[in-house]
């Protein structure tokens, strides 16, 4: 039990006293009704829609295989499938500050599996938790409220610039779906190699290390460390081919498309070194005098390239890229000169892009100091 004198009227409770983790219930893809307003959530957030709500309240999502400890909330009624548990309303507690709290926790490390990650509910109920009274968590959840929308607006400013490379790269190479271009068409299969991670055991993480890079760092167009794991520094050299730099470019390989956008990303200089986890795939160049890096990788993010891939995945629960069958996709090959042109633009966009990064991080480390406050009694007694 937590020592930590509380503010009067506060109190440490163990999770398992108040809540209860219920399980997701399996929804395959094709049994759901895309055109529902039901939200469909899965253990690493929305992934779908449906007609009829598993759940007739607003609640919490929790991962509970794959994305371990993730945390989302939905304020309405909702399905969670079967690789999550939820959580309902609870009298004592107000959702939103449940939401937030939980977050703190970090659900991920109590994964103990050695194969499929996985979250044993009853780990989750022995973690001690303070509670304020209700009027109390409800001024708590209103500040940090306003100070995560903060955050979003910024990453609406991201998004929009990610919007604008893609907008300029149409506008130069036209758009691939509907063959606007003269460009010869190239088999990927003759440009590029997939490289797949390895699949490293619990027991040899470490607490510090060079950091693996799993399926939950790859977002969408980024590399995002919201989940870390390490493995010891002379895995660096035990597994030189799985080294990664600046500049490679990452795929997700299970479940790749999520709302209608690839995760792919490309390792920025601050996200090197890192060694390749399994259901990642590396995309090698082959001949980078036939073929521009970042052409290509914003080719990835088109509509043409998403229908292409989304047309040859296999497996229908959870849907996975075979790079067999990946590779034997054609894309436009412009010229080189010209493929470099647009490399250029794409730097100089990105270059306004890292001169917002010390914002992103005042207003992460700003959001971080409240919550730590938060949840002490130090933000409101």
């Amino acid at each position: 039990m937590n020592t930590k004198r509380l503010p009067e009227g506060w109190e440490w409770r163990q999770l398992g006293d108040i809540i209860e983790l219920k399980y997701g219930k399996g929804l395959r893809e094709a049994e759901r009704n895309q055109e529902g307003e039901i939200p469909v959530y899965g253990s690493n957030g929305l992934v779908g829609r449906h007609d009829k709500p598993m759940s007739d309240t607003a609640g919490i999502i929790v991962g509970r295989k794959g994305s371990v400890g993730a945390i989302h909330k939905s304020d309405g009624p909702f399905w969670a499938i079967d690789t999550t548990y939820y959580i309902e309303p609870i009298e004592c507690l107000d959702l939103s500050y449940l939401y937030y709290l939980l977050k703190t926790l970090n659900l991920s490390s109590l994964d103990k599996s050695t194969s499929i990650p996985g979250l044993n509910r009853n780990d989750v109920y022995r973690k001690v938790i303070p509670i304020p009274p209700l009027d109390t968590q409800r001024k708590i959840v209103a500040i940090l409220e306003k100070a995560e929308a903060t955050q979003r607006l910024r990453a609406e400013a991201d998004a929009l610039m990610q919007d604008l490379l893609q907008s300029v790269f149409l506008e130069m190479f036209g758009d691939p779906s509907i063959k606007s271009t003269n460009w010869p068409y190239e088999r990927l299969g003759n440009v590029i190699g997939v490289t797949s991670g390895h699949g490293f055991k619990l027991e040899e993480y470490s607490d510090d290390g060079i950091r693996l890079l799993r399926i939950n760092n790859v977002s969408f167009g980024d590399i995002i460390w919201e989940q870390v794991a390490y493995l010891p520094f002379e895995y660096g050299d035990k597994f030189p081919h799985l080294v990664l730099k600046k500049d490679d470019i990452l795929m997700a390989l299970n479940r790749p498309i999520l709302g209608n956008k690839l995760k792919v990303g490309m390792m920025d200089e601050e996200d090197a070194p890192a060694i390749l986890y399994q259901r990642v795939g590396r995309i090698d160049i082959l001949d980078e005098e036939r073929v521009n890096r970042l052409y290509l990788f914003h080719l990835l993010r088109t509509r043409y390239f998403l229908s292409e891939l989304s047309a040859r995945l296999s497996g229908s629960d959870q849907p996975y890229i075979n790079p067999t069958a990946m590779v034997k996709i054609k894309i436009p090959l412009p010229p080189i000169a010209i493929q470099k042109r647009f490399a250029q633009i794409a730097a100089n966009i990105q270059l306004t892009y890292d001169t917002g990064q010390s914002s992103r991080n005042q207003l992460q480390t700003l959001f971080q100091v409240i919550i730590d406050r938060a949840f002490t009694g130090d933000l409101i007694p």
